[in-house]
């Protein structure tokens, strides 16, 4: 079997290297996303379990607006 060149097995080491790192990053801001995710979501039904009967809903119509934001500078 003939061995390869010093190139081509530096080009195989990177590429499966960065393969290694792209499949690694993924999982892990996959894992974290899920995590954080999920603590956000009970923290937000723990929240809204105040015994309030009807959720709040912001409603633009009848709030006044702040002239100072609403503007473009």
């Amino acid at each position: 079997m003939k061995r390869l060149s010093l190139q081509w097995r530096i080009t195989i080491m990177t590429a499966l290297l960065t393969c290694a790192a792209c499949v690694l990053t993924n999982c892990l801001v996959g894992y974290t996303g899920m995590r954080y995710m999920d603590a956000i979501g009970s923290d937000i039904s723990a929240f809204n379990a105040t015994g309030e009967e009807s959720p709040q809903a912001f409603d633009p119509t009848k709030a006044t607006l702040d002239d100072e934001r609403s503007r473009s500078s």
